[in-house]
């Protein structure tokens, strides 16, 4: 909901919410995962409608958190009506898609930019790289500020709240192209190219980026 009041305020968007809640609120967690091609599949169908009607796929972004970050990848693997301008996928869920065809699951080829922010890689959400520019902050596991994080709910769920600050912020969420996050810690990347994560990337970004955020929110240091 923070990112649809932050696009309202930000210009003149059109913004459209896929209610699949009677899958992605499954507790069965298979069962839930076992929807998403499906439902992916209606989104594309959803959206060569709209540009039939004269919407043009170019100006169209995708976002989605965990299952829904594979929906937006399967929908964007079956448009027809033409590429996708971007997605962006928020921590995307990693259980039982590592043996997913990337046809099934979020990938790079699915629009013309995917960008992925990694909040709690390796544990609820997918750790390696995955869209054009990946994007790790503190490291892309644990988020600071996530005390007692047993679950990694707290930190898969950052990421959300991340990209919708970055729709409105005035000061950006700055970060390094680098090999990882040990070399960034280090120093070692401060002279590399760097890229805005969230709303305000820019679409010439690609590799993996790693940033520092605070532990609360405002999260974006600059």
């Amino acid at each position: 909901m923070g990112s649809i009041r932050g696009w309202l305020r930000a210009g003149d968007y059109n913004v459209i919410v896929i209610d699949w809640s009677v899958h992605a609120g499954n507790w069965n967690y298979a069962q839930a995962k076992a929807a998403v091609a499906g439902v992916g599949e209606v989104v594309a169908t959803f959206i060569d409608w709209l540009a039939s009607l004269g919407a043009s796929t170019n100006n169209m972004q995708l976002v989605g958190h965990s299952l829904g970050a594979h929906v937006c990848g399967v929908a964007g693997n079956r448009v027809t009506a033409g590429r996708l301008n971007r997605i962006t996928g928020l921590d995307p869920a990693a259980l039982f898609f590592d043996s997913e065809p990337t046809s099934n699951r979020l990938d790079a080829s699915d629009a013309s930019f995917v960008q992925v922010i990694h909040t709690n890689g390796g544990y609820l959400g997918w750790y390696d790289p995955m869209g054009t520019a990946d994007f790790y902050p503190n490291g892309g596991k644990w988020q600071p500020g996530c005390d007692f994080d047993v679950t990694g709910a707290c930190s898969h769920g950052r990421s959300t709240e991340f990209f919708a600050e970055s729709i409105t912020s005035g000061t950006g969420f700055k970060a390094y192209q680098c090999g990882s996050w040990n070399d960034y810690n280090a120093g070692n990347c401060a002279s590399n190219p760097t890229a805005l994560m969230g709303e305000t990337v820019s679409t010439s970004a690609s590799g993996r980026y790693f940033l520092a955020t605070a532990s609360s929110s405002p999260y974006a240091l600059g």
